[in-house]
């Protein structure tokens, strides 16, 4: 459920269909980084 939190928030950053889309490495990156402040 982390993982696809984090994929949402990351989706909703960029413009388009496709752009919002990252690979998982993107995904845990952000999710060691500041992607958990809750």
């Amino acid at each position: 459920l982390r993982i696809a939190n984090a994929c949402g928030a990351l989706a909703v950053t960029r413009k388009g269909p496709m752009e919002g889309i990252h690979r998982l490495a993107d995904v845990e990156a952000f999710i060691a980084g500041a992607g958990t402040r809750a």
